[in-house]
């Protein structure tokens, strides 16, 4: 825009009190303000060999709760160090 400011979807991620459908819950984190930023819960990776273009390629994802950065780096972490490249992985709560 002119303005110099992206937009896109992302703003539907925040709770609007005459917009949004459902009731907000008590601790909703997503109420729109000046300079606040929207909580999404998607986190889609992709991983690459270093190397060359032969190798394992790997696309992660999560979604569901403020939680996920952190699973999503448990499993990054468990498949670098025990070195993990042929087995189908998940992590469970």
């Amino acid at each position: 825009t002119q303005s110099g400011i992206i937009l896109n979807s992302l703003i539907l991620s925040f709770y609007w009190s005459n917009h949004s459908k459902g009731l907000p819950q008590a601790n909703q984190m997503n109420h729109i303000g000046p300079g606040k930023r929207p909580l999404t819960f998607l986190m889609p990776s992709v991983m690459v060999p270093v190397w060359n273009k032969c190798g394992t390629y790997m696309g992660l994802s999560s979604s569901g709760g403020p939680n996920r950065l952190r699973e999503i780096t448990q499993m990054l972490e468990l498949l670098i160090l025990t070195n993990r490249t042929n087995e189908s992985l998940s992590l469970e709560e």
